[in-house]
Formats: structure tokens, C-alpha cells, sequence
């Protein structure tokens, strides 16, 4: 016999294995490329967000977050930013929270908030006390999760030194508030009030220096397109100031005429970008229509742009709302 079915069958179901699998590891390299992409962009977008907010306060720079060894360091230097790393005193209980994953922060603040709320009620703190002042503390600290773990472990170190050191406890007290306490032994060393603070290397995220070269402009209709030190710096310019002075005397006039917004027109011919306002008279910027919604709703203001083509320029209808 020269021939038999079977083997061709079986040839054609491992070619056909083989077709399967490298398109399923095609379409998985696809995948992580997309996940990869959209992390990238989701942290380029966070510290957009941060330095606009630290340009818009008048500042150079930014510190970024202590344990942050983030691995787009190289895009941040393409774009023409300075990365400078210095030593600073950090505050060494935030930095161990910030090391619990949310599957572990948000079950240590559940127990951290029943079992104290308990313990308040047992002892509570009494005037002019240390106790009290870090009471005190946890009750202005804010909605911030972290922070409140932050204060919730301070105020437990507070009680167990509380309990550990003083003897005016009756037995039925001292029973309930060591009940509560025993409960989160576990996590009362977290806080050492002794040693609360410690040296770090913090890098700086700085573009106040206009002689570093980009090598790269983010793409203009990124969510991180203000991710881009000449247009930081021009914000807190003098032709930043005189833009925002105009803004702010249109918005004045609007409120003198009982209006509650004003309208302007942002020209895009080639490389030049101009505002156009309603008297007339204009101002050249470096943003594009994605960045000035950016910064208007960064200070508050509710945006509306209605893009279109006139004459060949890329004209953007403005209406900033307050």
C-alpha cells in the first residue's frame, strides 16, 4: 500500500494545530502590546495632570512619588525633561502603606476603623493629651485611604502605649480596651513614633532648563501632549502671563454684562497657533486645542470646542464656562 488516509489526517491536524497556535501567540502578542501601551499612557497622563497642576501653582518642577522608580524615565528625557535625584527626609509609615496592595489596604482600614471606633468609645481621649492630638489628626485627615490608614495607625500606637503605660484602667475597661488592641497586634509596629521619618532618594522631575533638546514632542492629541517642558514653561512667561491676564480680563468683562462665559477662536496654520478674541486682537501659543481643554478644566472652568476648516486652517471654536 502506497497511500493511507490516516497519515494525511494526522498531517493535516497538526498543521492545523500549528496555524492555531501561532495565531493565538500572534493575537497574545497583540494583546500585551495594547496592555503595554495603555499603562504607558494611563502613567503619562497621571503625571501630565501633576506637573500642569505644578506649572499653573508658578513652580519648575516636581517631585515624584518617593518609591517611583518608574520605567518611562526615558520618555520623560525624549520629551526634554530633567530627572535630578536628591536626598529628603520622607515620612517612613506612608511609605510602608504605600508598599500594601489594595487587596491588603482596604481590609486594614475596614479592621483598623471598627476595632478603634471601639476602643474611642471605651477610653476616650481626654484634653491635652497626645492622645487627643493624634485623634485629632485622624479626624481632619481627609478621604484619602492611605492617609486615613496612616492617622488609624497612629492613633492605635497612641492607645497601645496608653494601655501599656498607665494603671487607672478598671478590670471591666482594661478587658474590652485589651480585646480590641489584641486584635490588631499584628500591625502596631507599622508606626514607630520614635523613628516616623527617614532619609530617601526622591527624583525631581524639573524643565525649567530651556537648553535641553527634546528628542521627541508628544503627539498633540495624546492624553499627554502637556507633557512637553516649553509648553510648562510658557505658562509662568511673560507671553504665559499676558495670555492669562487676557483671559482673565474677558472673563471681568463677561461679569460685568451678567455673562457666565466667555469665546474665542484658536487658529492653527502649519507651526503657528494664534487665539483669536472676540475684540479682535490675538495672542500666539504653543497649545493645541487638546492642551487648553487640558488647562481650562485643570482650573475649573467647563470647556466646549467645536473644531473646523477655514481657509485651510484648523480653527477651534472655544466656550469657557464659569
Amino acid at each position: 500500500m502506497k497511500l493511507n488516509a490516516n497519515d494525511f489526517r494526522k498531517s493535516l491536524e497538526e498543521k492545523k494545530k500549528q496555524k492555531k497556535d501561532a495565531e493565538t501567540s500572534i493575537m497574545r502578542m497583540h494583546q500585551d502590546l495594547h496592555a503595554s501601551i495603555e499603562r504607558r499612557t494611563a502613567h503619562l497622563s497621571s503625571i501630565t495632570s501633576l506637573v500642569l497642576d505644578a506649572a499653573l501653582n508658578g513652580l519648575g518642577e516636581m517631585g515624584l512619588t518617593i518609591d517611583d522608580r518608574t520605567e518611562y524615565e526615558d520618555y520623560l528625557k525624549k520629551f526634554g525633561f530633567e530627572i535630578e535625584y536628591r536626598e529628603v527626609q520622607s515620612d517612613s509609615l506612608l511609605r510602608k502603606i504605600r508598599k500594601l496592595s489594595s487587596k491588603e489596604l482596604k481590609p486594614l482600614h475596614s479592621r483598623l476603623q471598627s476595632e478603634i471606633s471601639k476602643i474611642v468609645k471605651i477610653l476616650p481621649p481626654e484634653e491635652d493629651t497626645d492622645l487627643l492630638l493624634v485623634y485629632k489628626e485622624l479626624l481632619n485627615s481627609g478621604e484619602g485611604i492611605e492617609i486615613q490608614v496612616k492617622h488609624l495607625l497612629k492613633v492605635l500606637a497612641s492607645y497601645n502605649i496608653e494601655y501599656r503605660e498607665n494603671n487607672y484602667l478598671s478590670l471591666e475597661e482594661d478587658a474590652k480596651l485589651w480585646l480590641h488592641l489584641s486584635r490588631l497586634q499584628d500591625v502596631v509596629d507599622l508606626y514607630d513614633a520614635e523613628n516616623d521619618t527617614e532619609e530617601s532618594i526622591q527624583p525631581f522631575l524639573r524643565w525649567e532648563d530651556d537648553d535641553i533638546e527634546a528628542d521627541e514632542i508628544p503627539d498633540e492629541n495624546s492624553s499627554y501632549s502637556l507633557l512637553n517642558p516649553s509648553k510648562l514653561r510658557y505658562i509662568n512667561s511673560e507671553e504665559g502671563n499676558e495670555f492669562f491676564s487676557k483671559i482673565s480680563n474677558e472673563i471681568n468683562e463677561k461679569t460685568d454684562e451678567l455673562k457666565s462665559f466667555i469665546q474665542f477662536d484658536l487658529i492653527i496654520d502649519g507651526n503657528v497657533k494664534q487665539i483669536l478674541f472676540s475684540d479682535e486682537t490675538s495672542i500666539h501659543v504653543p497649545f493645541g486645542s487638546n492642551d487648553l481643554q487640558q488647562i481650562f478644566q485643570k482650573m475649573a472652568f467647563n470647556t466646549a470646542a467645536k473644531p473646523r476648516v477655514v481657509k485651510g486652517q484648523n480653527v477651534t471654536a472655544f466656550k469657557i464656562k464659569f
